[in-house]
């Protein structure tokens, strides 16, 4: 049961590592000191993702700065990335 909700998440930020490439986002993950986020450099989006978080923390991370930024509304959302979407960014918006 433990590692099925673990490979939820691992699809999840799977997915959005896709978005990112569609985005053209590179996605870089590397040990650095805080969580990461979006950022540009050279004239390029990139998220850098703290490869020692868990998918849980990185999937968190990815859905707050692309829904920051971009609109995901064009784009497949799974039914849990949806969710966790709708939970956190979107039940505050009025």
């Amino acid at each position: 049961m433990k590692k099925r909700k673990f490979d939820k998440w691992i699809k999840a930020l799977e997915d959005l590592q896709m978005i990112a490439q569609k985005l053209n986002i590179e996605v870089v993950y590397d040990r650095i000191e805080g969580e990461g986020g979006f950022c540009i450099v050279h004239n390029r989006p990139m998220m850098i993702m703290n490869r020692i978080y868990s998918p849980q923390a990185q999937v968190s991370i990815f859905l707050r700065n692309l829904h920051k930024r971009y609109s995901l509304d064009d784009f497949y959302l799974s039914p849990f990335i949806r969710d966790l979407l709708e939970k956190t960014y979107l039940s505050n918006a009025s």
